[in-house]
């Protein structure tokens, strides 16, 4: 993408633009953050300045092949990343000023611009194909808790602050800078991270406001048209920046909230051009000197406070410390997301099985389970809880201290920071039950969800208990959210709970697959066989991968033969392929206390 983008700001701009262009992009936090993960965002982008430099060339030239070119471009777009669509309106918007402008040709080239939107069009549309069968089980806007609607100032930074590390995403810059700074320079350091934001907002807005202005100046003055009109490919960039950020603003009010850097990264190049425009032209050469200065000194600040940063879940790290001080038989609780026992489990080498949980009750009452029983041992409790609205760490705390439990606590720091806490019985003492916690959840929420009107007060106390015990984080009343709570339920210990949560996912959306499979998990812990075949026959009714077989075989070796041992063996080839394994299956399989 690099040298391509520079083609790019030499063709619209000149080639000192480029050249600052292609430097912005190659010290970019943000989008050297991007080409490390799993996102496709880097594919993305070379896509689409392919699919720029070859529209421009076939636009100016009328060049069939070039053209061609930026629809087998679109084509990768399209089936690689949906966000990708709104570059191509943009082409769409770009393509459109040529139409009065094909020469001796015009009605050749008219025939060119149609074939072109026709075929660009159904590339945009052909994903839907595959969508179709697909979109019942994509999140809801009731499942998506941490995507809303940005305030002004965080528009602002997403689509002209990019590289703006620490406030465009400061779920990924959590603080961290160099070592060797020391703790109290590393501190000042990252004190100034408002300035220089802000500076990356001031030259992106500066620079596209000055390309603005210039190009209007050239639209109106008569000396200028005729120039205007041979260079209106300078236009391109303002398309790509400006056409994706109305339709997510258009599509985050209409239909659901869809705004994050990731999802327009490519928009930052048009920015990136515009800021090589404005160097490149300031006079006189001292201002320019001084303006490259400010660019290079405003880079040099985001790049020190992002390289340093641990930009990932630092699974590595706690993987390391469990090998190095935990016991064969210790307890291993680890509270995060819904794979992240799979995501630690991937290093290897652990000295006991990691069992997720849900809650902190159901952390502290599993740690007194096995300290009482276990007194010799120790527990380890993984908390990975930055962008979740868990209950104060203090509350975790303040429980321990009531079971008399003593701990050690060490944070690892990364995207989602890890706090992991060694546990061990105070000497002398017996363990005590845990006092109650704080939870973030509203309980009565969750009941009037399930439609459970209990009247009887020991058996409502008894249902607030086992809720409880499965969620004590905000609750969102999504498909997505709901499976969770059910497979938590049925992992708790509380199947019937988990048959009604699951039932109540399914009631709003009968085709999600997943909520098939919570179902069937919850019958098959409570032996209803024949309910839970049922179950996953309706799974595989909705399932367009074929996956859901590998679920049903697991289910029917553990609940209907009892077959442990090749119940294992098909959820460890499962784990081994990136499976999902719900927790209910593995202690069904004996693989967890």
């Amino acid at each position: 993408s690099i040298p391509l983008l520079f083609a790019l700001g030499r063709r619209f701009y000149g080639a000192k633009a480029g050249l600052i262009a292609a430097a912005c992009l190659a010290v970019s936090p943000s989008h050297i953050w991007l080409a490390q993960g799993v996102r496709p965002n880097a594919l993305m982008e070379l896509l689409v300045v392919v699919s720029m430099y070859a529209v421009a060339r076939g636009c100016s030239e009328r060049h069939r092949g070039w053209l061609a070119l930026a629809g087998a471009a679109n084509f990768g777009l399209a089936w690689s990343y949906f966000f990708g669509l709104l570059f191509i309106m943009a082409e769409f918007v770009y393509v459109a000023l040529f139409w009065f402008d094909g020469g001796a040709d015009l009605k050749k080239w008219r025939r060119t611009t149609l074939a072109w939107w026709a075929a660009n069009t159904t590339i945009c549309l052909s994903p839907y194909l595959w969508l179709r069968s697909h979109m019942e089980q994509v999140h809801s806007a009731a499942d998506d808790f941490f995507m809303r609607l940005p305030s002004p100032r965080e528009a602002l930074f997403t689509f002209f602050g990019y590289d703006a590390a620490m406030t465009t995403e400061p779920f990924l810059y959590q603080g961290q800078t160099w070592e060797f700074l020391g703790q109290r320079i590393g501190q000042d350091l990252l004190q100034l991270h408002g300035f220089f934001d802000w500076a990356v907002v001031l030259f992106s807005v500066s620079a596209t406001a000055g390309v603005i202005a210039f190009l209007t100046y050239s639209l109106l003055s008569e000396r200028r048209r005729e120039a205007f009109l041979a260079r209106r490919e300078a236009l391109f960039p303002l398309f790509v920046l400006f056409v994706p950020m109305a339709a997510m603003l258009t599509l985050s009010l209409l239909w659901r909230p869809c705004i994050l850097p990731r999802y327009s990264s490519y928009c930052s190049f048009s920015l990136y051009m515009f800021i090589g425009w404005l160097i490149a032209r300031a006079t006189p050469k001292p201002a320019r000197f001084l303006l490259a200065l400010a660019l290079a000194m405003t880079y040099a600040y985001q790049i020190s406070v992002s390289l340093p940063a641990t930009t990932r879940t630092d699974w590595r790290s706690a993987a390391r410390l469990l090998q190095q001080r935990a016991a064969p038989g210790d307890l291993i609780l680890l509270r995060g997301m819904i794979l992240s026992d799979q995501m630690l489990g991937l290093y290897g080498g652990l000295p006991a099985p990691v069992l997720l949980v849900p809650s902190y009750r159901s952390a502290c009452e599993r740690i007194a389970r096995h300290l009482e029983a276990n007194p010799d041992q120790n527990a380890w409790v993984l908390l990975e809880d930055f962008v979740y609205r868990f209950p104060p760490a203090n509350e975790f705390e303040r429980a321990l201290h009531a079971m008399n439990l003593a701990w050690n606590r060490e944070d690892i720091a990364g995207m989602n920071g890890i706090r992991a806490y060694e546990i061990t019985r105070m000497p002398g003492k017996a363990i005590g039950s845990p006092t109650a916690i704080a939870a973030e959840t509203d309980y009565e929420a969750v009941l009037r969800t399930l439609a459970l009107d209990i009247s009887d007060g020991a058996a409502r106390e008894s249902v607030l208990t086992a809720l409880n015990r499965a969620i004590d984080m905000p609750f969102y009343p999504g498909p997505f959210h709901l499976m969770k709570l059910s497979l938590f339920l049925t992992a708790e210990g509380h199947p019937d709970l988990g048959e009604a949560v699951a039932r109540t996912c399914l009631r709003i959306r009968e085709r999600y697959v997943m909520g098939w499979l919570a179902l069937a998990i919850a019958l098959g812990t409570q032996n209803r066989l024949e309910e839970m075949t049922a179950a996953f026959e309706q799974m595989h009714a909705f399932d367009a991968t074929g996956l859901s077989r590998a679920y049903e075989a697991a289910a029917l070796a553990l609940f209907k033969h009892h077959d442990t041992a090749e119940g294992q063996k098909r959820l460890d080839e499962m784990a081994g392929t990136g499976f999902f394994v719900p927790t209910a299956l593995s202690r069904a399989a004996g693989n967890l206390p």
